[in-house]
Formats: C-alpha cells, structure tokens, sequence
C-alpha cells in the first residue's frame, strides 16, 4: 500500500513538472513573443498592460518574466493561445542568456525610452547585436516600440528613429573595423543592412516596424498586438 501510494506522489511530482515546464519555459516551437530593452525602458510595465489591464510597480531585475495568456485583442486570432510572452532583463549581466531565448522567439518587440535620449546610444548597441543574432539565425519580425510618448521630455517619433539609425550606423562601422583585424568572426560574416549605404530600418532583410506609445495607456498598445496578430 505504502508503495503503490509513493509511486502516485511521484506520478503527480511528474505531472506537475511538465505542466510548469510547459507553462513557464521558453518553447522550441518558436511560440514565444520576447520583449527586450534597456532598464526602465518600461517593458514589464507594457507587458503587465497587456496581462492583466493594469500599470503595474517594476523593479529592475535580473530574472525573466515569462507569462502564458492571451491578451484580449488577441481572443480568436489563430495561434494566439500558443504564444508565452518573456520580459527579457535589460542588465548587462544576463546578456549571455539572449540567444537561447532568441532562438525560441515567434517575435520580438525591443522597447526604447523615447523620453530618455540619453539612453539611446545603449538602445542602439543592444539593438544593432539584436539584428545581428535575427540575421544570422531566423528571420523573426521585430517591433521597435519608442515607448513613453505621453511624457512632455518624449522626443519626436522621426528624431528618436533617425538617432537610432545614426547610432546603429555607429556601431555597424565599429563591428565591421573589429573584423577586419580578424578579432570578431560573428561580425564578419553578418551584415545588418546594406554595405556602403548608412543603416535604415527599411534596408533591413527581415520584416521591422516602428512605433510610437505609451505603455501606460492600455489603447495605445494595439500598435503591439497589431503587430502580434500579424506574425
């Protein structure tokens, strides 16, 4: 009796294992939507929008959020219950952890502080090495989402893009010097844009959309699962 009830506790241990790996792991089906962006971009803050209606309080963390639910623009859209969102950390720390959670992405929106200029010479950097691993592996869609337009410091949709593209370019060039020294293989091999033209987002070889919101403003994120819907 005291064996038959040990390997039912040990069935239901197993069961409940897979449920949550199910639940809360990145899939290999490609079924995830990653959300990326520097701290205090105000990713988890748009994510929890989305789940649950609220603007949430975040901390900056060094953990990934993984959430399984269906936004309610999203209810009936095919496929739509198949997909887990993660909230990717924008700590340098755990940058190592991107590409596994890359390679399972159905879709990626990378989040930038449009009221924060400072801020976007690291927001490009993050997002040149993003273009670079989508590249290079899959070709996933990507939304860049200039987040916080409701702020009075937000600057200009068009400024905020061009600066982007500017310090992408930047960047590009200083990857592209790197690997002609041979120090930088990846870098070699990987070309983000069109050679000998300055970086757009519309030269490159993979489906990119911008957008300005508020992630405040739970309307204001149709532009997000817009963009989910058509993935």
């Amino acid at each position: 009796m005291e064996n038959l009830l040990l390997v039912g506790i040990l069935l239901c241990a197993v069961v409940a294992l897979f449920v949550l790996k199910k639940m809360f792991l990145p899939s290999a089906s490609g079924g995830s939507i990653l959300f990326l962006g520097e701290v205090g971009s105000g990713k988890t803050v748009m994510l929890f929008q989305l789940y649950q209606n609220v603007v949430r309080d975040t901390v900056t963390s060094q953990k990934e959020n993984i959430l399984k639910f269906v936004p309610d623009e999203l209810v009936g859209v095919k496929r739509a219950a198949e997909y887990q969102y993660i909230d990717f950390p924008g700590h340098g720390s755990v940058r190592y952890k991107l590409e596994k959670f890359l390679s399972s992405a159905k879709a990626v929106v990378f989040v930038v502080d449009s009221a924060a200029p400072e801020k976007f010479q690291a927001a490009a950097e993050r997002l040149y090495h993003v273009l670079v691993a989508l590249v290079s592996r899959k070709h996933v869609p990507l939304l860049v989402a200039l987040n916080k337009v409701d702020k009075t410091s937000a600057v200009d949709h068009d400024k905020t893009k061009n600066k982007l593209e500017s310090y992408i370019e930047q960047t590009r060039h200083l990857q592209s010097s790197v690997a002609t020294l041979g120090d930088d293989q990846d870098a070699k091999a990987v070309e983000v844009g069109v050679a000998g033209k300055p970086f757009t987002f519309e030269d490159v070889p993979f489906k990119v959309q911008l957008c300005s919101l508020s992630g405040l403003e739970r309307k204001s994120l149709v532009a997000v699962t817009d963009f989910i819907a058509s993935c």
